[in-house]
């Protein structure tokens, strides 16, 4: 039986993907796994470097899927619906994973009887290399915490039967596909594991197409992914469950994110509007959640300003972030 299903979706990776299949086909993990590459359309050689590794390691090991090119949302999909693993992790093409990763975050499922496991993660840029904890906020409930702090599908190992019997597969034809469902695996989650210990390395490009795209389509499936996200919780009678969770991730995506990954203000002001009417409406006391009550002085302030539409502020502080100083 087929423990783990790894799912790569490949796009464009000619420079990554090698490094990125060795480390996934030379792990440590004793039982069977197997690996789902999902080409997605690729322009370049990704797919000449599929089929070679398929040869090296064989077609019971490795799995390719071909399709036009849909986004990751779709690839992820794809690949969870051919997995036969009991467990799936998925992996983007430009990473890579510690050989261990397989072996201890399944041992750790089968020790604990979780249907979700999360690892923490090394962030490399350039030379650089940051380690990053998956959860920082330590609360005693550790589903309501996944829900705060966790929007990417890396460095985690998931129960398939957690994705297909509640329908967790990503919104198909945009980005931040990962904001508008990750943050309900851990409301569905029965049992939720963690390991204070990074097996994953995740490589931040300064030309990738997320990094490419201009503030205002960013900010529009921003939007849309946190609509998707609202509309999962509601449909599955959990928002007044996780209501004060639900609201803080509003605050953190459209308040203190928007200003400094999104806005320009030479033609934001509509934007700046809407974000401000979908608070009033939805979360008219945003001020009070007691998640935000426990932030820092510098997010509060990041967040008023913003809300205040105060220009000449933020702009400063733009300035500031611009040259690197916190």
């Amino acid at each position: 039986m087929i423990k783990i299903s790894v799912v790569v979706p490949v796009y464009n990776a000619e420079r990554y993907l090698i490094k990125c299949i060795n480390s996934i086909m030379n792990q440590s993990f004793n039982e069977e796994y197997e690996l789902i590459l999902v080409n997605d359309g690729s322009e370049d050689h990704s797919e000449d470097i599929i089929d070679k590794k398929i040869e090296e390691f064989g077609l019971n090991k490795i799995i390719k899927v071909n399709q036009k090119n849909g986004g990751q949302g779709k690839a992820r999909n794809a690949g969870v619906r051919v997995a036969r693993g009991e467990y799936i992790t998925f992996v983007d093409s430009d990473d890579y994973i510690d050989k261990e990763m397989l072996k201890d975050l399944y041992e750790k499922a089968i020790q604990e009887k979780s249907d979700l496991v999360i690892c923490d993660y090394i962030e490399e840029i350039g030379e650089s290399k940051v380690y990053k904890k998956s959860l920082y906020k330590e609360l005693e409930d550790i589903n309501k915490e996944y829900i705060l702090t966790v929007a990417g599908p890396c460095s985690k190992l998931i129960k398939r039967s957690l994705i297909e019997e509640n329908d967790l597969y990503f919104p198909e034809n945009m980005i931040y596909e990962d904001l508008a469902v990750m943050p309900t695996f851990g409301a569905f989650a029965s049992k939720i594991a963690y390991i204070k210990k990074p097996y994953y390395y995740y490589y931040i490009r300064s030309n990738s197409s997320m990094r490419q795209l201009e503030y205002s389509e960013k900010l529009k499936n921003i939007f849309k992914a946190m609509e998707l996200l609202e509309k999962k919780f509601v449909d599955s009678d959990l928002k007044e469950k996780y209501k004060e969770e639900l609201e803080f991730l509003y605050i953190e995506h459209l308040l203190y994110a928007g200003i400094g990954r999104f806005i320009n203000f030479k033609e934001a002001n509509e934007d700046i509007k809407r974000i401000h009417d979908i608070m009033s409406e939805k979360f008219p006391n945003w001020k009070k959640n007691k998640y935000y009550l426990q932030c820092s002085k510098v997010y509060k302030i990041t967040c008023n300003i913003f809300w205040n539409n105060n220009k000449l502020l933020i702009g400063l502080y733009k300035k500031v972030r611009k040259n690197g100083k916190r």
